[in-house]
């Protein structure tokens, strides 16, 4: 069976996905993290991702001084 054939799960997909947004730098390392730490511990939704969005661009936004 080649590599090619092989069928990935929905939550291998996933983490491939976000394994391959690691260093990318148009990509903010805590909006990523944000985004992982939903996904890991099972409660990515879109209420919760917004949230957590929301946190991190305040974060952002205090660290700056605005």
């Amino acid at each position: 069976m080649s590599n090619d054939s092989i069928i990935k799960s929905g939550p291998e997909i996933v983490d491939e996905f976000l394994d391959s947004l690691n260093g990318q730098d148009s990509i903010d390392a805590s909006t990523l993290a944000a985004v992982r730490e939903l996904y890991k511990s099972g409660k990515l939704t879109r209420t919760r991702l917004l949230q957590a969005l929301e946190q991190a661009r305040s974060h952002e936004a205090k660290a700056e001084g605005r």
